[in-house]
């Protein structure tokens, strides 16, 4: 009996109970169908703006399964209000209040405030193509096969405009993706690009798509038992709020770049005009140089003459003197007559050596105060092997500079070469001045004694005169030889000066050329400069343009939003997508526990209680 009272006492309990929470929800219809607006006309009334807020539905692969719209209708008045869309299907998100959907045109009597109501569309198409291919260990799985797998995974998601769709909505929305990965179940997670977060054992991938981009992502992890939750797509029209900074210092800047490169070309201009007169120093140089070397090896040639010729005159001079030995021996004398005109003779042969080695000496001075002078125009200047080092790793591929530091070094060389054989150039004419002495001494000698000689042999006193003549003979052979010895020496210093200098004008001869490559190659480049110069002279107010364009592309101010859902909407305030795909999961198998209480019910729990 008192177990019947404890079950009478339960039901009671429960009936009150299924009271309490039925009678409320009662009352909130009866609620809501009470305040439904009771229109006091039907006249039409027009709404302030509207908003449509996309939702779409896709599979794992990203094909569309289904689309709806939430529609939100600013109302301003009581009133009947309409609306434009293809729908299935309609339902009223504020009230009761039926919606009457017919030929496309939705209308509810609404009262003031924002108005919701969802339509499903009979459409499944997005502004976005939308595609995502899985691969398993570099082979391609569907998306239905992959619950649950493992390996090595890789998945590809591509965007791309979908032009049976108004184009504005590719070219004004910025896309959003989002991907949800599960760190126990996903490993050594690749996502480049991607912006990356931490949600409990969740990685959070998220990927921006700009407007007018096709969008391209691949992902890739090792996964064990694999699982993910949907893939998330937000798209809303792109808005980059940026408060473009004072650019007045990087104007200032570019105007000292522009100034800079206004000296640097007036620079190169000026050194065009001095590399054109160190081009025709240069020319002058090569030209003298070439003459020089022509004459010092016509005085090399020259040189044998001249030694076969100062030979014969010591051989002569050495027979005479033993002939005048032997004469004044008691020999016949007889022979003596003829020496005068032979002693006068051999001194005219020395004046003409003496008159061809004045001319010689004349020659070389001009020549070479000519190549001296042009020589020692060559700068003194030197610059550092590491400013030389530095200038060529700044400018790696400027040929003007290649040109410019080879010239250098042509130039480096040549003065420095001179410098050592300038010792042998400066002797040479003192050396042909003191030859020129001698042998004009020997000559007067010879032509004193001639005469002499001529006038004792009409005397008497022949014997004593061919004993002085004799010494004197013997002493002028003995000087001689030394003379002899001494000329063989310089014509040996000409040889060794003509052969040192055919190097030098070698040396010369690529410095000319090197200055004209150099010429025309700084002609080019300040040409260049020049051209640099008159592109970059308005660079401050370019600069000042060109970011103002930049800044443009991220101007959204113009775009009036468009309803996706009809053309004939208006007011449209914005429109925004949300889009997710299916998860990848495991089936649940259900199991007879899962089955009987999916099947249970108020009614079989409380008879249960009755068991």
């Amino acid at each position: 009996m008192r177990k019947i009272k404890n079950r009478l006492s339960l039901i009671i309990g429960m009936v009150l109970i299924a009271t309490i929470i039925i009678l409320p929800f009662h009352s909130a219809v009866i609620t809501a169908q009470s305040n439904a607006p009771k229109s006091k006309d039907n006249s039409t009334v027009e709404i302030g703006s509207k908003e449509e807020v996309i939702y779409a539905t896709l599979s794992a692969t990203g094909m569309v399964n289904q689309i709806y719209a939430v529609n939100i209708l600013n109302v301003q008045k009581e009133g009947l209000v309409s609306d434009y869309g293809t729908y299935s299907s309609v339902e009223n998100l504020t009230s009761t209040t039926n919606l009457t959907n017919e030929n496309d045109i939705i209308s509810v009597t609404a009262l003031p405030g924002r108005f919701y109501y969802q339509g499903n569309m009979t459409s499944t198409t997005l502004p976005w193509d939308i595609n995502i291919t899985y691969y398993l260990d570099s082979s391609e799985i569907s998306a239905d096969m992959l619950a649950g797998k493992s390996g090595h995974l890789e998945f590809v998601i591509t965007t791309k405009q979908n032009k049976e769709v108004d184009s504005s909505f590719f070219e004004h929305y910025l896309l959003q993706v989002s991907v949800t990965l599960d760190t126990n179940k996903c490993d050594n997670i690749i996502a480049d690009s991607a912006t990356l977060a931490n949600a409990g054992t969740d990685k959070l991938l998220t990927y921006t798509v700009m407007p007018s981009e096709d969008g391209n992502i691949s992902i890739s992890a090792d996964v064990t038992d694999f699982e993910m939750k949907g893939i998330e797509l937000s798209a809303v029209p792109f808005s980059l709020n940026i408060e473009i900074p004072d650019t007045s210092s990087l104007s200032n800047n570019m105007e000292l770049l522009s100034d800079a490169i206004t000296q640097l070309s007036d620079g190169m201009t000026t050194l065009e005009s001095g590399v054109s007169e160190m081009n025709s120093g240069a020319a002058s140089l090569k030209s003298g140089s070439r003459e020089f070397n022509v004459g010092i090896d016509k005085i090399n040639n020259k040189s044998v003459e001249l030694i076969n010729a100062s030979s014969s005159i010591s051989a002569a001079l050495s027979t005479l003197s033993t002939s005048l030995k032997e004469s004044s021996g008691g020999s016949d004398l007889s022979k003596l007559s003829e020496l005068p005109s032979g002693l006068l003779q051999l001194s005219s042969g020395l004046d003409e050596i003496s008159s061809g080695l004045t001319e010689l000496g004349s020659g070389f001075s001009t020549a070479y105060t000519a190549l001296s002078s042009a020589i020692e125009a060559i700068p003194d200047t030197e610059i550092s092997t590491d400013a030389l080092q530095k200038l060529s790793r700044n400018n790696p591929n400027d040929p003007a500079l290649n040109q410019l530091l080879e010239t250098y070094k042509a130039a480096r060389t040549v003065k420095a070469t001179y410098q050592m054989v300038s010792s042998a150039f400066t002797a040479v004419v003192p050396s042909l001045t003191t030859m020129v002495s001698s042998l004009d001494t020997i000559s007067s000698s010879l032509t004193k004694i001639g005469t002499q000689l001529a006038t004792s042999s009409e005397g008497s006193d022949l014997t004593a005169s061919i004993t002085q003549l004799s010494t004197g003979i013997a002493m002028l052979s003995d000087n001689y030889k030394e003379f002899h010895t001494g000329l063989k020496s310089y014509t040996g210093g000409i040889s060794q000066l003509a052969s040192s200098y055919h190097m030098l004008n070698t040396g010369i001869t690529e410095f000319a050329t090197g200055t004209d490559e150099l010429y025309y190659g700084i002609g080019e480049l300040s040409d260049g400069t020049g051209e640099l110069k008159e592109k970059t002279e308005n660079m401050p107010e370019q600069i000042e343009v060109a970011i103002d364009d930049l800044m443009a592309d991220y101007d959204t101010s113009d775009y009036t939003p468009i309803s996706f859902v009809s053309s004939q909407n208006t007011n449209v305030k914005s429109v925004q997508f949300v889009i997710k795909t299916n998860n990848i999961e495991k089936m649940d198998i259900p199991t007879e526990e899962s089955v009987q209480k999916e099947n249970e019910n108020f009614w079989t729990r409380l008879k249960d209680l009755f068991v």
